[in-house]
């Protein structure tokens, strides 16, 4: 028996998450009999704008990779700093970002294999070892 159908009898949990997560876990414990908890234990706030450097690079086309980790990141670096330069690459955290990153219309050159940083900059180093 499955961990999560023995827990399924009635059993409560607790999902500790940020205020933007996805509702996935929590509906899906749900749907599995649990008596969930969702708290959103932080808040995604804005960050303070880049410094001039960074803007006046990313303008000109001089930063070769972003590196996006989640979805709240995708469209903060659209809020701050525009589109992506013709021939930034854009790496995203796993397919919940690459995801978020096609709907605000970025063009994903990486996905990470899995969901950890260590895989996400294997994958970047990749590319640039065989660029297609």
């Amino acid at each position: 028996m499955s961990p999560l159908v023995a827990a399924a009898r009635g059993d409560r949990v607790l999902v500790a998450r940020g205020d933007l997560a996805a509702p996935t876990l929590v509906t899906g414990l749900r749907e599995a009999g649990l008596e969930v908890h969702d708290v959103a234990v932080y808040r995604t706030v804005p960050a303070p704008a880049p410094p001039a450097a960074v803007r006046e690079h990313w303008a000109a086309g001089r930063i070769d990779a972003v590196l996006l980790t989640s979805p709240s990141t995708a469209q903060a670096v659209l809020d701050r700093l525009g589109p992506p330069p013709a021939g930034t690459t854009v790496a995203c955290l796993g397919p919940t970002t690459a995801q978020a990153a096609r709907e605000l219309g970025l063009h994903v050159d990486v996905l990470s294999p899995t969901t950890t940083l260590p895989a996400l900059v294997a994958a970047l180093v990749d590319l640039w070892k065989d660029p297609v």
